[in-house]
């Protein structure tokens, strides 16, 4: 077991995010959701908290126009949604959690409340 958290031992570079994806939910309506299903959920999933960013992140303005000049859309710690399938996928070995490494520009919204949220089919 290690002492580092995944956002030490996967750093991103230049514009790059990394997320932690939401969990599919195991039960819906009180009935389990089969391993499988739930499984392709997770792989598809549109949703992620953000645990660090590249130090480049929405810096190009011409991609990114802030509201405010220096105001990024999203910080450490908010839960964003993306398209299915963005971004390369990672494992670690010590968690049963899924992480991608995304491009800045994927982000396409923070949920302000994620369980309020599902992911659409």
């Amino acid at each position: 077991m290690t002492e580092k958290t995944p956002a030490e031992i996967i750093q991103p570079t230049r514009y790059h995010l990394l997320v932690e994806i939401v969990k599919a939910p195991r039960e819906i309506r009180g009935i389990a959701v089969p391993d499988e299903r739930a499984r392709l959920e997770d792989q598809a999933s549109q949703m992620g908290k953000v645990l660090s960013m590249g130090p480049d992140c929405f810096m190009n303005f011409d991609v990114h126009p802030p509201v405010r000049r220096g105001t990024p859309a999203c910080k450490v710690g908010d839960v964003v949604m993306f398209r299915s399938y963005t971004g390369t996928k990672v494992a670690l070995r010590f968690t049963d959690g899924d992480f991608r490494l995304i491009v800045d520009d994927a982000i396409e919204g923070v949920i302000t409340d994620p369980d309020l949220v599902r992911r659409g089919e």
